[in-house]
């Protein structure tokens, strides 16, 4: 899993005319509510890129998604997946919140700037009075390294982290907590 995460990265080595090239317009603004605005923004200060940064966000979530669907095809294949009974509520607790971070990183990639939680400032934008230091992100392919830390919690680890576990309680072979410690200690023998 580590590996897909770091794989979105590569964009930040392609060519503008090859990530030209991924835009899809429809995918990127429903990603997010800001990215109009940043769109616009590199529209009317850096054309050269706009149609790029398109395209690397895309081609990004798509390597997060096809890595979260290898994950999960390994996962449901696996022989031994193991369920511990005894544990239920740390299954819960576990998938609650990864549920709880996927929903705060959706809504933060969403609206997050320097100007605070605005859907109409981009990114890009500068604000020479802000307290924090998100903004100005440059307006080059180090952009990429800002969405591909908020596209892998939000596309990859977290619902990769939901799957995992409902897969463990759909296919999960059933023992209790004593079982598991019973081998640890005999092997430590």
């Amino acid at each position: 899993m580590a590996l897909f995460l770091l794989l979105p990265f590569v964009v930040m080595f392609l060519p503008y005319d090859w990530l030209a090239r991924a835009a899809n317009k429809t995918i990127f603004f429903a990603l997010s509510d800001r990215h109009e605005a940043d769109y616009a923004y590199l529209l009317a200060h850096r054309p050269e890129f706009a149609d790029a940064y398109v395209g690397g966000v895309v081609v990004q979530l798509a390597v997060l998604v096809a890595g979260v669907v290898v994950h999960s095809y390994f996962a449901i294949t696996s022989r031994d997946i193991v369920f511990v009974e005894d544990r239920k509520g740390a299954y819960f607790c576990w998938a609650s919140i990864a549920i709880v971070v996927f929903a705060f990183s959706a809504f933060s990639f969403s609206r997050l700037t320097d100007f605070g939680l605005s859907t109409d400032v981009s990114w890009f934008a500068d604000n020479p009075e802000a307290r924090r230091r998100l903004t100005p992100v440059a307006t080059n392919s180090s952009a990429f390294l800002m969405t591909g830390l908020f596209l892998a919690a939000e596309a990859a680890f977290v619902p990769a982290g939901v799957v995992q576990t409902l897969i463990i309680f759909a296919l999960g072979r059933r023992v209790s907590f004593n079982d598991i410690k019973g081998d640890y200690v005999n092997a430590k023998q």
